[in-house]
């Protein structure tokens, strides 16, 4: 589905992508962006957002997923919406979690789609490496 790079090849250090007055820190390469869970699933953010970088990048990686259990309403919607923008959209995200799928899931409406589209992502070739200072 994706193309990954060698082992060891590392993003370039964290930028700040704009959209609209926010700005979000991530690692960018070459189609690819690099956002931490935290980052992105803790801000407000819009389906036409997502949209957007999705039209900026092709490749996503999100690490640091957590249990979503374990965080407020605001991320718990936001993870699933993210994927499902993502999947629409025909990007190749990468999910770096934590724990297992069922796990990471809460078990809300959106459990069984999101799981769903998580179960079809196929990796090819190496996940991207991830970007420098982080501990993914």
């Amino acid at each position: 589905m994706g193309r990954g790079r060698a082992p060891g090849t590392r993003l370039e250090e964290r930028t700040a992508l704009h959209i609209d007055d926010r700005a979000l820190r991530a690692a960018v390469r070459e189609g690819l962006v690099w956002f931490d869970c935290h980052d992105l699933c803790g801000t407000a953010m819009s389906t036409r957002d997502d949209l957007a970088l999705a039209e900026r990048f092709g490749t996503w990686v999100l690490g640091g997923v957590p249990a979503l259990a374990d965080r407020d309403e605001q991320a718990r919607r936001r993870f699933p919406d993210l994927v499902a923008d993502l999947c629409d959209r025909d990007t190749t995200p990468h999910v770096a979690a934590e724990r297992t799928v069922a796990e990471t899931l809460t078990d809300d409406g959106d459990f069984a789609r999101t799981a769903s589209r998580l179960a079809q992502l196929k990796e090819v070739g190496h996940p991207p490496a991830p970007p420098v200072g982080t501990s993914c």
